[in-house]
């Protein structure tokens, strides 16, 4: 079926093409989604390479991929979690995401040095390639099971956040785990003969390129490389006005310590729309309205931690005095701003 080695190679000229369009992008979570779309794009190209048979030619070629597919499910992670909290930083414990990768490189690299007559003599038995592998089936169960977890923890932060900035990316999320149904019960129905696996494969293809024009227009369109006309009308004049009045509201008149302040009170405060104000957010402060208003707020918080004059207010006081509704909220957005709890920091202090 030609079809199948075309989608391939469309999914992966696609996601090359999106990668190289996002390449402009700067903040972390923004090279994170590049090398995703790389690897994916890359893995599309592999699948070509199978269909056409050219491992017949380049037997080195089999099983070259397979240790990268294991960087996809925390390369997405870190996407997530960057994008929905841009002032975090890398840390050291976050190259454990490493180690599958490197643990299934170092169990195939015997394989690897195998010679290219073995590879070949083995392939020519018209034994299946990924067969060839040490360790396949336990490895594959690993990549799927890491995957899984990996989806489910970017769900959670995307929900958390609770902000319509990063809807695209929970649809994705979501897009992403509707994907790896798809998968199993696509292995199931080839275990049980229901369909053949050509079928199967160009579902896969399909979905497949589905998912990565998905994630890249809707990256692109988050980033500014495909804004509107009317958002040229925003000139670096204004930009800089709604910032200086931003930035008084929020320093000198404490406008976030209203509970009740959302992007559309802001707007209207700064007689604006939600468009224009996003970004100029966006751009100036590298984060989203409502974390900017957070960021605020946490400030205000440890300054009144620290300062006795303050002693007399429990934590739900001082919740309430910078603009948090309950303890819950507050506890749960200073742990994300400052990687501790209020109380933690108050005895740090």
């Amino acid at each position: 079926m030609k079809i199948i080695p075309v989608l391939y190679l469309l999914g992966s000229l696609q996601g090359f093409f999106l990668a190289f369009a996002l390449a402009g992008k700067t903040k972390k979570a923004g090279k994170f989604l590049i090398a995703l779309l790389a690897i994916s794009s890359g893995y599309f190209l592999y699948e070509y390479f199978v269909f056409e048979r050219y491992l017949d030619s380049y037997p080195h070629l089999i099983g070259i991929y397979f240790p990268i597919l294991f960087l996809v499910p925390s390369l997405l992670f870190l996407m997530v979690r960057f994008e929905v909290v841009p002032k975090s930083k890398l840390k050291q414990l976050d190259f454990l995401h490493l180690i599958p990768f490197l643990a299934t490189l170092g169990i195939m690299i015997p394989y690897y040095l195998t010679s290219a007559e073995e590879k070949r003599r083995v392939l020519f038995a018209h034994t299946e390639a990924h067969s060839l592998y040490p360790f396949s089936a336990e490895l594959s169960a690993l990549l799927w099971i890491l995957t899984f977890a990996y989806v489910i923890a970017s769900l959670v932060i995307v929900r958390k956040s609770g902000t319509k900035k990063h809807a695209w990316l929970k649809n994705y999320c979501y897009l992403f785990l509707g994907l790896l149904v798809v998968f199993l019960i696509s292995e199931f129905l080839i275990l049980q003969g229901v369909y053949h696996h050509h079928t199967i494969q160009v579902n896969t293809a399909v979905t497949f390129s589905l998912l990565i024009h998905f994630v890249g227009y809707a990256a692109l369109k988050e980033t500014g490389f495909m804004r509107s006309r009317s958002d040229s009308l925003l000139s670096n004049e204004l930009k800089g006005k709604l910032k200086t009045q931003l930035i008084r509201l929020l320093n000198e008149e404490k406008l976030y310590t209203d509970s009740a302040l959302d992007s559309s009170k802001l707007c209207d405060v700064l007689e604006t729309n939600n468009k224009y104000l996003s970004t100029v957010v966006n751009e100036e402060f590298d984060c989203s309205i409502t974390s900017l208003i957070n960021s605020y707020r946490i400030e205000e918080a440890k300054r009144m931690l620290v300062n006795s004059e303050y002693n007399h207010l429990n934590f739900l006081g001082i919740a309430m005095s910078v603009g948090f509704n309950n303890k819950n909220s507050f506890t749960r957005t200073f742990k994300r701003h400052t990687g501790t709890t209020p109380s933690s920091f108050r005895d740090s202090i």
